[in-house]
C-alpha cells in the first residue's frame, strides 16, 4: 500500500541556530519541485534544516527554534508550530498527534540531496537521479529483480494485515518516543531553569553579604565618631561604674535619712531643754560626773538591798516554819511578846535598808530632774521631804516607847 504523499505549503522561520528573532516565510510552496535560489548566508540551507527539524524534531539538541508550516498529506491539510522542545500538530483545524508513516530519522539524510551529486550523474534523467538518492543509492527494482522478488505477496491480506499491527506498533513507538523526547526536552529546560535560579540565589547571597559589610561598616563609623565625641577621661572607665553609682545614692540616701533622724532628735531635745529651769550657761562641769558616780553607788546599793531581801524572805521563811513547829506549844500572843537580840538585829536591819532604798529613789529623782527628763518640781521641798524621811527612819524603834509598831 502507498503511501499519502506530504507536501509542504508554507514555512515559517521565526528564530533558529544563528538566526535572531524575525526570520522569514516561504509560501506559496508546490507539490513538485520547488527552488529557492539566493547568497550566501540567505538562508537557503536554514530553509531546509528547518524543514527536518518540523519532520524529525528528537533527531536535534541545539537551540530553542521556533518554526511553523502549512503543509498537505494527501488531500488533508496539516499545520505544525514549534517552540523549543513543544511542538503542536493540527489536522484539518484539530489538535492532534505527529502524522505516522514517516521514515526513520536515521534515513533523514536521503531526503537532502545535494547539488554536485545530482549533477555529477550521466546519461541518467534528473528525476531518475533524485529517486535513485532517495532510495539511499539503490536501485530497489533492479534489486528486487536480481533477487526473485515479486511485485504483489502470495497471502495479501495476511501481509497487509501485518503491515498495518506493524505500523501501528511503529507509531506508538514513535509516540512515546516524542514523548520521551519532549520529557528529555523539558528535563533539559528545566536543568536550565534551575542553574538559573542558583546562580540568581548566589547571586542574592552575595548581594545580602555586600548590604551587610555596607550596613556594618556604617555602624563602625557610627560607633567610632560617637566614641571620639566623648571626652578622654572616658578612657578611664572601667565598666563598674553604674554599680558603684548605685552605691554612691544608696549610701547619700542613707546619711540623709541619719541626719534627718539626727535633727529630730535634737528637735526633741531642744523642746526638752526648753521647759527645764537649768541655766542658759549649763550645769558645772563636775555635776554630771558627780551624779553618775552617785548612781553607780545607788545601783549598787540597789543590787545589796535585793540580796538582802532575799536573805530576809528567807529567814521569814524559816520563822514560819520553825513557827508552825511550836504552834502547838506557844501561842500567837506568846510569840508576839517575844523580845530578843535577833529581833532588834533584824529590825536594825530593815531601817537600815529602807533608808538605802529612800536614798537610792531620791538621787535617781534628781538626776532624772538634772538631766531633763522629769518635769519641773520645787527641789526645796523634795530635799526637805527626804531630810524629814531620813529623820523619822533615824527613831528608835516603837515598840521600845510603847507606841504602834511599824510596818516595812
Amino acid at each position: 500500500m502507498s503511501r499519502a504523499p506530504l507536501a509542504f505549503r508554507a514555512l515559517g522561520v521565526r528564530r533558529m541556530p544563528g538566526i535572531a528573532d524575525g526570520g522569514w516565510e516561504l509560501a506559496g510552496l508546490s507539490p513538485g519541485v520547488n527552488v529557492v535560489w539566493g547568497p550566501n548566508g540567505a538562508g537557503k540551507t536554514t530553509s531546509a534544516s528547518a524543514l527536518e527539524r518540523l519532520l524529525w524534531p528528537g533527531a536535534f539538541h541545539d537551540g530553542r527554534p521556533v518554526l511553523d508550516a502549512r503543509l498537505s498529506i494527501g488531500p488533508e491539510e496539516w499545520s505544525v508550530a514549534m517552540d523549543g522542545a513543544a511542538i503542536r500538530w493540527q489536522r484539518e483545524g484539530q489538535e492532534t498527534s505527529a502524522p505516522t508513516g514517516l521514515p526513520p530519522a536515521t534515513e533523514r539524510d536521503r531526503y537532502r540531496l545535494s547539488l554536485h551529486e545530482l549533477l555529477d550523474a550521466t546519461d541518467q534523467p534528473l528525476a531518475e537521479r533524485i529517486l535513485h538518492e532517495s532510495a539511499g543509492g539503490f536501485d530497489v527494482g533492479r534489486a528486487a529483480e536480481a533477487l526473485g522478488f515479486r511485485a504483489s505477496a502470495r497471502n495479501p491480506t495476511t501481509q497487509r494485515n501485518a503491515l498495518s499491527d506493524a505500523r501501528a506498533r511503529v507509531a506508538t513507538a514513535a509516540d512515546d518516543q516524542a514523548r520521551l523526547r519532549d520529557d528529555a526536552s523539558r528535563l533539559e529546560d528545566l536543568r536550565a531553569e534551575a542553574a538559573g535560579h542558583q546562580a540568581a540565589a548566589a547571586r542574592r547571597d552575595l548581594l545580602t553579604r555586600a548590604l551587610e559589610r555596607m550596613d556594618a561598616g556604617d555602624a563602625e563609623r557610627a560607633a567610632g565618631e560617637a566614641l571620639a565625641a566623648f571626652p578622654a577621661e572616658a578612657g578611664q572607665v572601667q565598666g563598674d561604674e553604674a554599680d558603684r553609682l548605685r552605691a554612691l545614692r544608696s549610701a547619700i540616701q542613707d546619711a540623709h535619712k541619719r541626719a534627718r533622724d539626727a535633727e529630730r532628735d535634737a528637735d526633741g531635745a531642744r523642746g526638752m531643754l526648753a521647759q527645764t529651769d537649768l541655766p542658759s550657761t549649763g550645769l558645772p562641769g563636775d555635776v554630771i560626773a558627780r551624779m553618775n558616780a552617785a548612781l553607780g553607788r545607788l545601783q549598787d546599793l540597789e543590787q545589796t538591798i535585793l540580796r538582802l531581801g532575799r536573805e530576809l524572805e528567807g529567814a521569814r521563811e524559816a520563822c514560819r516554819a520553825e513557827r508552825a513547829s511550836v504552834a502547838g506549844a506557844v501561842g500567837d500572843e506568846a510569840m508576839a511578846a517575844l523580845v530578843l537580840p535577833d529581833v532588834e538585829d533584824l529590825l536594825a536591819f530593815a531601817r537600815a535598808a529602807e533608808q538605802h532604798r529612800a536614798a537610792t529613789d531620791a538621787a535617781k529623782a534628781e538626776l532624772e530632774w538634772l538631766a531633763g527628763d522629769a518635769p519641773v518640781a520645787d527641789v526645796d521641798a523634795l530635799r526637805r521631804g527626804r531630810d524629814a524621811l531620813s529623820a523619822w527612819l533615824r527613831e528608835p524603834a516603837a515598840e521600845a516607847r510603847g507606841g504602834p509598831a511599824r510596818t516595812i
